[in-house]
């Protein structure tokens, strides 16, 4: 059975890289937003297995939706990585209390790699 992937991502390049990475895999129904609102709507239609999330986006912080998306409920089953070139401290602490499950920075893996890393956690 697929597994339901929302990349959340406003690099088109990287979202487009990502995403037919994970088609080419065939165990995952994978759907791309380039803004916060585009992935709340995705995540709304298309309950996730997983989510990998930008935090810096241009209509808001992912760590902010992920917090509210937390509060009210509605991926409590779904896998959150952050995959970012944010390396603060801060946001990877709050990342962890927010429960990701993982927090990659987008320069130190490759698309496999990073396809790996959510197989791992699925």
């Amino acid at each position: 059975m697929d597994k339901t992937l929302i990349i959340i991502e406003d690099d088109t390049f990287l979202s487009q890289m990502y995403a037919e990475k994970f088609e080419a895999e065939r165990e995952f129904s994978v759907f791309v937003g380039g803004t916060m609102a585009e992935g709340l709507a995705l995540i709304e239609k298309h309950p996730p297995d997983c989510i990998l999330l930008d935090i810096e986006l241009p209509d808001g912080s992912g760590l902010d939706a992920l917090e509210q998306l937390r509060i009210e409920g509605k991926i409590k089953n779904a896998v959150v990585i952050l995959l970012t070139n944010n390396d603060a401290t801060r946001d990877i602490e709050r990342a962890t209390r927010l429960g990701a499950k993982d927090y990659l920075i987008k320069a130190h893996f490759t698309p496999q790699e990073v396809v790996a890393r959510v197989r791992r956690v699925l």
